[in-house]
């Protein structure tokens, strides 16, 4: 079906500890989802993700440009990451989407705890579905470090990936 992604009406973001005591979210401005949506079976579904890492906002350009660098992102050398689901199985109300995130260089399996948040028509008569989804990474397992001050990490080990997500239908 030709569903399209609306971008004013979706967020791909991020959170993490910072020193331990309080989280810093932000979000990623540019990105391009690409779904292929069987109403019928939501499990027979794909979802391809592609995040410009460039486009990072954490609210502090001082810090957004260090996390651009290489020892975070490394957007020189990977400016895509390109998530693309393997499949999407049922979890009681929810869904789990499994596939592969690829980031700075290295790739490997997540599983998005996923909801379908419902269907609407808007003003104009097109046909809108949300969803949303998230996950938790490891900065280690993609090689990410961070900035430690006396034994105590800057930025945490976790980052909680948050999508949500609203589509439209075009003929």
């Amino acid at each position: 079906m030709p569903w399209t992604y609306d971008a004013n009406h979706s967020v791909i973001a991020f959170e993490v500890a910072h020193f331990g005591i309080a989280l810093i979210r932000g979000r990623f401005k540019s990105a391009e989802v690409s779904l292929d949506m069987d109403e019928d079976d939501l499990t027979r579904s794909t979802v391809e993700t592609t995040i410009d890492p460039a486009s990072i906002d954490s609210g502090n350009e001082r810090r957004d440009e260090t996390l651009r660098g290489e020892g975070y992102l490394d957007i020189a050398q990977f400016p895509t990451a390109t998530f693309r689901s393997q499949r999407i199985e049922p979890r009681g109300q929810r869904y789990a989407i499994l596939g592969d995130l690829p980031l700075k260089g290295k790739t490997h399996a997540i599983e998005l705890d996923a909801s379908f948040n419902g269907a609407a028509v808007d003003q104009r008569g097109n046909r809108r579905r949300g969803f949303s989804a998230s996950a938790t990474i490891r900065r280690a397992d993609f090689g990410i470090s961070t900035t430690v001050v006396e034994g105590v990490p800057l930025a945490g080990e976790e980052v909680k990936l948050l999508v949500d997500l609203e589509i439209v239908y075009r003929e």
